[in-house]
């Protein structure tokens, strides 16, 4: 699982031009380590309620 958090933040890290037409980005993207606390944190019932 590790390493889909991985390739989220790598993927962010290449994509950071095309998000920066969105939001600033000021620090960059997040760090693979924040999107597993990320989704470590969230109610899955309530995230697949919400989709």
């Amino acid at each position: 699982m590790s390493q889909l958090y991985w390739h989220r933040g790598t993927f962010g890290k290449c994509k950071l031009a095309w998000f920066r037409k969105f939001l600033p980005f000021e620090k960059g993207v997040p760090s693979h380590d924040t999107f597993t606390e990320l989704f470590a944190r969230l109610d899955t019932l309530e995230f697949y309620a919400a989709l």
